[in-house]
């Protein structure tokens, strides 16, 4: 078996479900290699390569911003990239997030259409299937179901100065078009695979493949250090993690919730800017983002409860995270978390429904998740590689 995985970062959620992938096909003797946006991680694996520079990097943000046209640019880094794959000759090429700034798509897309590798994409957010926009559950917008243009979210990642995304839409109909059973597309939940099955990728069969963690780094942890070095010794600590703060992912909430707070409560925000830190309350502590996974492990150990407020996850990696690590969550039944959490290990609530945050919160302490985790990366590995062997079967 012979796997080629290309994504935008060696680091963060995806990177590190690519990693675990990889990880497992060369532990047991495959060849596996991981292609990866320059600038956005480091090889720490064998077989793990950059793609572009960065000239090449900057240039296509800027480009893109601009010109309103994201992955139309590297053209050159891409065509280095199409070398080694055909060098490679690989059974499945797994595609994971596209967007970032680092692949001339037609370009990809045109190779891959005449190569005899299978294609697997994973979807772990909606760029795929819409003009430009990874999420757009908070502004309710439901445009891409049939043409996008006139874009609400052009501020929004990816920022853009001039809406393209009804030619970027039909783009990516035509790039997705003719592979035929060669291609493949999983989603990392029910959620974004019956939102996925609403939009053009209808055509193709779409399964779920949930996300998976390393529970030999997110399990109970001893917390003394991590306490002391925080000062929540005698804390009732509220924890919330993310790769970035605004007002989708919660951020506000957690504002309007700090000043509701006793003496005794504590808020830890992990993933914020230092702009942001500087202008938080005396009641929350903010923590800059982190690649430290021990730190991490310990600080989700060390909270009571774990709050997610976002309205925008289509898995909800950090909540699994929390609860691996024995600590209940709270949060919104709007897009895929209600997926990962039940009565047994938190609270879901209702995204239309008045209720006090605060209190629900009071209402976990003193409870711990008691159910078996089971979103473990050992799982979600075995699942992936049931498909690979079903596409190299199908290819004879």
């Amino acid at each position: 078996m012979k796997v080629v995985q290309i994504n935008c970062s060696a680091s963060g959620s995806t990177g590190n479900i690519a990693k675990a992938i990889h990880r497992e096909l060369l532990s047991q003797g495959d060849e596996s290699y991981i292609f990866y946006s320059y600038g956005f991680g480091t090889a720490t694996e064998q077989n793990m390569y950059p793609i572009g520079n960065y000239v090449s990097l900057h240039s296509h943000a800027v480009l893109s911003r601009y010109l309103g046209k994201q992955g139309y640019f590297s053209y050159f880094a891409t065509r280095k990239l199409i070398r080694q794959i055909a060098r490679l000759k690989p059974d499945v090429i797994h595609l994971h997030n596209l967007h970032g700034s680092y692949l001339h798509l037609p370009s990809l897309f045109k190779f891959l259409k005449k190569s005899e590798s299978n294609v697997l994409i994973t979807l772990h957010d909606c760029w795929l299937f819409t003009g430009k926009c990874p999420h757009f559950t908070v502004i309710g917008c439901h445009k891409w179901k049939e043409t996008c243009g006139s874009c609400p979210q052009l501020s929004i990642y990816p920022r853009s100065k001039v809406d393209t995304t009804q030619k970027s839409l039909q783009d990516k109909k035509k790039w997705l078009s003719g592979f035929g059973d060669r291609l493949r597309i999983v989603a990392v939940s029910n959620w974004l695979r019956d939102t996925a099955k609403q939009s053009y990728l209808s055509q193709y069969s779409i399964e779920t493949i949930y996300n998976g963690i390393n529970v030999d780094m997110f399990f109970p942890r001893e917390t003394k250090n991590v306490k002391n070095k925080y000062n929540l010794n005698g804390k009732f600590v509220i924890l919330g993690v993310s790769s970035q703060w605004n007002e989708q992912k919660g951020l506000g909430e957690f504002l309007q919730l700090s000043q509701q707070l006793s003496e005794e409560e504590i808020i830890v925000l992990v993933g914020l800017t230092r702009e942001q830190i500087q202008s938080l309350p005396h009641n929350i502590i903010g923590i800059q983002r982190t690649e430290n996974q021990e730190e991490l492990a310990e600080l989700y150990s060390a909270a009571d409860v774990f709050v997610n407020p976002s309205k925008e996850e289509t898995f909800g990696l950090v909540t699994a995270e929390a609860m691996a690590c024995g600590t209940p969550a709270i949060v919104y039944d709007s897009t895929a978390c209600a997926e990962i959490v039940d009565e047994e290990c938190g609270v879901i609530l209702q995204p239309d429904k008045e209720y006090s945050l605060i209190d629900i919160i009071r209402n976990t302490q003193g409870k711990q998740v008691s159910r078996p985790f089971c979103f473990t990366n050992d799982r979600m590995v075995e699942n992936y590689k049931k498909i690979y062997g079903e596409m190299k079967h199908n290819v004879g």
